[in-house]
């Protein structure tokens, strides 16, 4: 399969089984990079992408929530965010969809929903360029 035109994944997470998951889910139909929370910046933000943002259950806390205020803050609602939860907890589900997250899935329904959500995110953002020309 070819890759996606245009369409990079940027996961921030610091466990490499989450890079190594997303990796083999995704890699087929997108470039896969991966940063961790303390390699995040603007520098690596650039280009045309997708942020996948992994929160893990012993540091969901202010300093990866501040990484969705960071990218939107620098990026603005352009770049769609899609937030990996460690359960669905609805204070952890708002609080990401607060700060501007476009979706979340959990750890356990990365396998089965992760090259969906990313594809909804590419029909929102091609519907969203569309109309913004």
């Amino acid at each position: 399969m070819s890759k996606e035109k245009n369409a990079a994944i940027l996961l921030i997470s610091d466990d490499k089984n989450i890079f190594d998951t997303v990796q083999t889910l995704l890699k087929d139909k997108w470039e896969v990079k991966q940063y961790k929370f303390s390699e995040l910046g603007k520098d690596a933000l650039q280009g045309d992408f997708i942020v996948i943002i992994d929160f893990d259950k012993e540091r969901i806390d202010k300093e990866q929530l501040g990484a969705i205020i960071q990218i939107k803050g620098s990026f603005g609602n352009l770049i769609p965010v899609l937030a990996i939860l460690p359960e669905k907890n609805p204070q952890d589900i708002f609080e990401v969809l607060k700060l501007g997250a476009f979706d979340y899935i959990t750890r356990r329904e990365l396998n089965r929903k992760l090259e969906i959500k990313v594809k909804e995110i590419i029909r929102w953002k091609w519907y969203e360029n569309r109309n913004l020309q």
